[in-house]
């Protein structure tokens, strides 16, 4: 019965510390704004109403955000776009994201997001796209399927469209844009594993 007992307790001390673990991964905090400083490791963030102290590890990945536009879309291209929901069902995108082949399937799916009230997120491979004109509105049409999903979304012309290029520490400049998915430890900590830097001044548009 001892030996039991202590299988036990260790087993719910594993599923605790897991479970914690699970917690704390999930705390996540989305940060836009402007560098401010990089020293010792602590990148210095001015949001819109704060400042944020994020710890970057030594593999933490670094990207450029360019802008790119509707031409480099096409079948089989993996995409984000932040979109609005239309009455037919349909989406109506305020920003494309074009994701390097590296990033295909990152981040599959759909979810909600938080630049426009009821926006989402949706990362989809592109299996057509066509001219179309909605509401006296040019633009493209692109259809994109997740999973067993099919989505249809309108792209109107005057979109912005980004995609991500390879950057290093020298692109952690103070004033430039940045967008951080942070996660909070137990010690109210920072840290993320990726920053993403609008180029020459591009402020990220998702």
């Amino acid at each position: 019965m001892p030996r039991f007992a202590s299988l036990l307790a260790t087993l719910t001390l594993t599923v605790a510390v897991g479970a914690t673990a699970f917690a704390q991964a999930t705390d996540a905090v989305r940060i836009r704004g402007t560098i401010t400083s990089f020293d010792g490791g602590v990148l210095t963030i001015q949001g819109a109403a704060q400042a944020y102290k994020v710890m970057l590890p030594d593999t933490v990945r670094l990207q450029w955000i360019v802008k790119s536009d509707l031409s480099k879309i096409g079948p089989n291209t993996y995409v984000g776009t932040v979109a609005i929901a239309q009455p037919d069902g349909s989406l109506r995108a305020t920003e494309v994201q074009i994701f390097p082949e590296a990033l295909r399937g990152a981040g599959e799916g759909t979810r909600p997001w938080d630049t426009l009230p009821n926006s989402s997120m949706t990362n989809a491979t592109v299996t057509t796209i066509a001219p179309e004109t909605i509401d006296k509105v040019d633009g493209r049409t692109m259809m994109v399927k997740y999973k067993d999903t099919d989505r249809k979304v309108f792209v109107p012309a005057n979109v912005p469209i980004i995609t991500y290029v390879p950057a290093d520490k020298t692109a952690l400049m103070a004033g430039a844009h940045v967008i951080v998915n942070a996660t909070k430890g137990a010690d109210g900590m920072l840290t993320t594993t990726a920053v993403q830097v609008g180029k020459d001044g591009l402020t990220p548009p998702m």
